[in-house]
């Protein structure tokens, strides 16, 4: 068996994957925009969430650093969700 990728199918993932970068670089001029994370509040890190499409981007500010720690499809148990 084998899997053939339409040109259209990496065409639609190209611009998905576009669309969640372009929101990721939204948070250098704005980066306490996002949401506290109310699933990983138990960490005690402040993680924090942006929403695009079906993702959650969940990322943590430390100093003038952003880390991006997880893309979190929203159709998953928020149960799931890890820092």
């Amino acid at each position: 068996m084998r899997i053939v990728y339409t040109e259209q199918s990496l065409e639609s993932l190209e611009e998905s994957i576009n669309h969640l970068l372009n929101r990721v670089d939204s948070l250098i001029t704005d980066p306490h925009t996002g949401q506290y994370e109310e699933y990983l509040e138990h960490l005690g890190k402040g993680h924090r969430r942006l929403v695009e499409g079906y993702f959650k981007i969940i990322y943590l500010i430390e100093g003038r650093t952003i880390y991006i720690m997880d893309f979190f499809d929203t159709i998953q148990a928020p149960e799931n969700m890890k820092g």
